[in-house]
């Protein structure tokens, strides 16, 4: 308990600011651009190409083949069709976008710096964008989750792996988009808790990288310092080794899951850089790793007890979820 007094007394007294240089704002970009779409294999590697070969028919199947770019009709994919009404379906739209993308950006991938895909990359970006996502369209018949978390993950992962094929004006844009839908401040009502929380700032930070904008990269890992504070109710890490989400569900690997995966991405897309010496929030995951996360996993499973209602979730197995959270383990544990 001792050791956790300290740890929150440290915390409370703040983050430092940082200044990003140009240069660490590009090592960022890179950073993240690599997690997100892996660096050249040998073609010796029999396993990674055939896992590529999967993504690119997948990709074929469920995303170009659906890809509408008449004007007349009113939807970019044909089986996405009820988007003003359906809030889900925008976040579905924008991570379609994401997958084409990402394999446009993917080493080894038939379509690597495709020029046809670019344009259909951009095509849909414009079509999100005076559709879906801008200050001017609003926020209509949409959640929360959807508007400031679901959609703009995407939208910020595909803006990394495109901005250097699309125009200021147009990355611009996006951004002030991000900026209307996103919290406006570090302590407002709507950031939330948890994991819900470190999204939003992982959003927010990326979102100032993209931009040079110091104060929105300042802004998003403010937002997430409270996340990693120890707390004694509510939703957060216990002294205990416990992790709690909604009030008081035992949420470790679920919630708490989600907080690990993201961690593992601040870890990424700031390696090597000041700013994540600064971040000193961020490396009491390494407390949390032994206290809270080993202990909930047991044979290359976690416990049932722990998933909150994603226990109900046939989809995923909790094998799935233990070796999901051991590579984010291993993920951070490379970055100390």
């Amino acid at each position: 308990m001792f050791f956790f007094l300290v740890l929150f007394s440290l915390l409370a007294i703040g983050e430092k600011t940082f200044a990003q240089t140009i240069a660490e704002q590009n090592m960022s970009l890179n950073n993240w651009k690599v997690s997100l779409t892996g660096k050249t294999f040998p073609a010796s590697n029999v396993a990674l190409k055939l896992t590529l070969a999967e993504k690119e028919q997948a990709l074929q199947k469920n995303v170009l083949s659906r890809l509408n770019k008449d004007p007349k009709k009113s939807y970019l994919f044909s089986n996405i069709t009820a988007w003003k009404t359906n809030s889900t379906q925008s976040t579905i739209i924008a991570a379609n976008i994401e997958k084409m993308a990402t394999l446009y950006q993917t080493p080894n991938s038939i379509y690597y710096r495709n020029a046809s895909l670019k344009q259909d990359i951009i095509y849909s970006l414009t079509w999100f964008y005076n559709n879906l996502y801008s200050e001017k369209v609003g926020k209509f018949n949409r959640n929360w989750y959807d508007l400031q978390i679901g959609t703009p993950i995407s939208l910020v992962n595909t803006l990394v792996l495109m901005k250097p094929d699309i125009s200021n004006t147009f990355l611009q844009n996006y951004l002030k988009a991000i900026d209307y839908f996103e919290p406006a401040t570090a302590t407002a009502k709507d950031v939330g808790t948890g994991a819900n929380r470190l999204d939003k700032g992982f959003i927010v930070t990326i979102r100032g990288v993209l931009g040079g904008n110091q104060a929105k990269i300042n802004m998003g890992t403010e937002m997430v310092k409270r996340v990693y504070m120890p707390v004694t109710s509510g939703d957060g890490f216990y002294a205990d080794g416990s992790f709690i989400q909604h009030t008081n569900t035992p949420y470790t690997t679920g919630y708490g899951a989600a907080i690990l995966a993201r961690s593992a991405d601040f870890y990424q897309l700031l390696s090597g850089t000041k700013s994540f010496g600064n971040l000193r929030s961020l490396p009491m995951m390494f407390t949390y790793l032994d206290t809270t996360y080993l202990p909930v996993l047991y044979k290359d499973e976690v416990l049932d007890m722990t998933r909150g209602r994603g226990v109900s979730l046939k989809a995923i197995s909790n094998q799935q979820i233990a070796q999901t959270m051991l590579y984010d383990m291993f993920t951070i544990s490379q970055k100390k």
